[in-house]
């Protein structure tokens, strides 16, 4: 049964703009249930994911029980810091020491990224976003243990539940396991041989993967055995051997082969993004909603788009919209172009009687 608005009660769905903008406060005095130490999320975005940035950080805040032990990591590609910034600032989002935003630097991946899967099958793999997180150890050297989510997700459950479950892990990565999706959906007997040349052992293709949307990563463990190289050594083999279709999620599949820790598969329900059978009961019932595939929530043919909805924070006070500019006039990458009645820099100004 596919999931849409009407299967949402009302109080899910066509929340006004002014609840919306209540939504991207932090919320105090919600019980501590235990949590003392500070959750580390690290999220990554180009331009055309601010969007799913701003909605992703909104869920988390409105869903957290201590909102204020959450420090956001986020890591901007092709665009300056002061560009995202602005436009947290345009979606009623406060860019406070609990928002940490740092540039990628391109040159890393140069000649490095190749995707040879159609974008408007998978959407845009060949992101810059998509593989930045092989360089985070670089870009966090104080960090030890993070979380990181695609800019096209939602939590609808406590963050701190799954930390608690993943920060102690014995192993270097924890992830949600793809039980039907195996090593050989992925991988070919050119892969295997390349795999065997460098680490001197075999994968079956029976094994079962994980999806790299959502994971608990031990940076500590990074840097000691410089996983980076190994990251580069699989963006270098298959720039020049063509030995899988997709982005990010196939290096970390041979990186993290049999060092990685089951998650529970409600803190990743995906496949939003093009499959249009998934059960009520599971959307409302999962800890993270991910959209992977061509179909983002706030694109025009986006799939499910009541959950997203709910934690998207309204643009410009709820009395305008976010547009981009292109020339960066005076400084300005975004601002805000107020609907009819409305003016101001954020739209609060009103002439109407």
């Amino acid at each position: 049964m596919t999931a849409t608005s009407d299967e949402l009660s009302a109080e899910d769905v066509g929340k006004s703009d002014q609840e919306k903008t209540v939504m991207t406060k932090v919320i105090p005095g919600k019980e501590n249930a235990g949590i003392s130490d500070d959750i580390h999320i690290i999220i990554s975005a180009d331009n055309d994911h601010f969007i799913g940035v701003a909605t992703l950080i909104n869920s988390i805040l409105h869903t957290a029980r201590l909102p204020s032990n959450i420090k956001f990591h986020i890591v901007v590609a092709g665009q300056p810091a002061e560009s995202f910034k602005e436009y947290l600032q345009c979606c009623g989002l406060q860019v406070t020491d609990k928002i940490n935003v740092i540039e990628l630097n391109d040159s890393w991946l140069s000649g490095r990224i190749h995707v040879f899967s159609s974008i408007k099958d998978v959407g845009n793999l060949a992101s810059l976003a998509n593989f930045a997180r092989f360089y985070f150890d670089r870009i966090f050297p104080s960090l030890q243990k993070a979380l990181y989510i695609d800019a096209d997700c939602v939590v609808q459950q406590p963050i701190e539940d799954l930390w608690n479950i993943a920060k102690d892990a014995k192993t270097p990565l924890v992830a949600v396991s793809r039980d039907i999706v195996p090593y050989g959906h992925f991988f070919d007997e050119k892969v295997l041989k390349v795999f065997f040349e460098r680490y001197g052992k075999r994968f079956s293709e029976s094994e079962p993967t994980f999806n790299a949307g959502v994971f608990v990563i031990d940076l500590l463990h990074y840097r000691e055995k410089q996983l980076v190289d190994e990251a580069e050594f699989w963006m270098n083999q298959n720039a020049k051997k063509k030995l899988w279709k997709f982005g990010s999620q196939p290096v970390m599949l041979m990186m993290y082969h049999g060092q990685w820790t089951k998650l529970d598969s409600t803190w990743n329900v995906d496949s939003l993004g093009w499959k249009d059978t998934i059960g009520t009961e599971k959307l409302k019932t999962a800890g993270i909603l991910h959209w992977n595939g061509a179909k983002k929530p706030w694109l025009h043919n986006g799939l499910y788009k009541a959950y997203w909805q709910r934690y998207q924070p309204s643009q410009c006070s709820g009395h305008g919209n976010c547009v981009s500019n292109s020339t960066a006039r005076n400084g300005s990458y975004w601002y805000c172009q107020c609907g009819v009645g409305y003016h101001g820099k954020y739209c609060l100004e009103s002439s109407i009687p």
